[in-house]
């Protein structure tokens, strides 16, 4: 039998019904009552309990107003039957740590005595944090915490206007009902030039925790770099560029082969380059062909033998040409690596035109780079060590 079974029966008693063994039961027909109780949720930091000083309030025929006792009950006795509407009222303390409890209703009868349970649910602690983060030394994570970042919360107990995270990162949204929330950046503040603003993020309480953290990861707005050369390392320069996505913006390339656009929103993904190099100038022959030689009868074929180009036929049909001889790239957008490590180095390697993804395994990785060691470092006999062309290899491509 829990404390509150124990507490209603000894009320009923202290009110002189006859029985008391369950919460409704037959009572003296002159003699009508109401029971109300009051008890505090089992929580991991606290164990349920009855709860005392909540001022409880009925409407109905038998108005009354009285505050609960030691044992978590307020009784009312004797009072006309009626259909009772309940409400509990909590004391400035009990306020500061408890949900407010919702008006209830209970129907007494002629001869019975009713009871109506309230039950008290903690407010909750909401913890925010705005982090960049990147790749750092040793491939552990790099965090920036972020202030001034204005958050906005909806849900069981919606807020009104936005809260700042402090210079530690983090917003906190203190003695609110326990629920599910959505968070919203509404402002990055002083950070809104570096960093594109994230999506909705969720808190959910329906565990029973009394406390939560949620960190929102931002991700910096990026700069795209793109130097065009042709197979002899010399810059395409003066070919007009257009990117559609994920922003929309224009130019010409530079005169080192340069596209270079900002405030890229890597949330995108991808994004769609398009460059026109201009219609190649087409030689015109005026020579005319030469028969081939007539071998002398039962001399032996040549050797070599001649090339005939219409024996090298393309099984697949050429690909249409632009008419202005554009030419289009789909960009994967995001951060790599960082490069002191091999997979930054392979992820580099691959955006200079080396056939080496980052899942490369280790033989395909060394032959990439004793490549990329003889054709930029000059390197007859290179190593093939990722970690001896590091330093080149982020100045070439990082820095371009």
């Amino acid at each position: 039998m829990s404390w509150l079974t124990e507490a209603i029966a000894k009320a009923k008693k202290d009110l002189g019904f006859k029985d008391a063994g369950t919460s409704l039961e037959q009572c003296p027909r002159e003699q009508t009552g109401l029971i109300v109780g009051v008890e505090r949720a089992d929580t991991p930091a606290k164990p349920g309990g009855p709860v005392q000083g909540v001022m409880i309030e009925i409407q109905g025929k038998s108005p009354a107003g009285a505050k609960t006792n030691k044992d978590g009950l307020t009784k009312f006795k004797p009072i006309e039957p009626d259909h009772y509407k309940i409400e509990a009222t909590l004391s400035a303390d009990l306020a500061k740590e408890y949900e407010p409890l919702a008006p209830g209703e209970e129907d007494v009868s002629l001869g019975h005595c009713a009871v109506h349970e309230f039950k008290l649910v903690p407010l909750v602690l909401l913890k925010v944090k705005v982090v960049e983060r990147r790749p750092g030394p040793g491939g552990q994570p790099a965090e920036t915490l972020l202030d001034g970042v204005s958050l906005h919360i909806e849900g069981k107990d919606p807020q009104n206007g936005a809260t700042p995270t402090d210079g530690a990162g983090w917003a906190r949204f203190d003695k609110i009902r326990g629920g599910k929330y959505d968070i919203t950046v509404t402002s990055l503040g002083q950070h809104d030039g570096n960093y594109t603003p994230p999506g909705k993020a969720r808190a959910d309480f329906s565990g029973g925790q009394l406390e939560q953290e949620v960190v929102i990861e931002v991700r910096p707005k990026a700069k795209l770099r793109i130097v065009l050369f042709d197979k002899e390392d010399k810059a395409i320069s003066g070919k007009a560029w257009t990117l559609s996505t994920p922003i929309a913006a224009h130019g010409t390339t530079g005169g080192d082969g340069l596209i270079e656009a900002t405030d890229l929103n890597l949330e995108k993904g991808s994004g769609l380059l398009r460059v026109t190099m201009g219609v190649p100038t087409q030689a015109t022959s005026t020579s005319t062909s030469t028969p081939a030689p007539v071998a002398p009868a039962n001399a032996p074929p040549p050797y070599p033998p001649p090339i005939v180009p219409l024996d090298f036929k393309d099984p697949a049909p050429p690909a249409p040409e632009a008419p202005d001889g554009s030419v289009e790239w789909t960009l994967n957008l995001g951060l790599l690596k960082d490069y002191d490590n091999e997979d930054g180095i392979k992820s580099r390697l691959h955006n200079l035109g080396f056939a080496c993804e980052a899942q490369a395994n280790q033989a395909t990785t060394s032959h990439v780079v004793k490549t990329y060691q003889r054709h930029y470092l000059k390197q007859a006999n290179g190593s093939g060590k990722a970690s001896d062309i590091e330093g080149n290899i982020f100045a070439r491509h990082d820095n371009p």
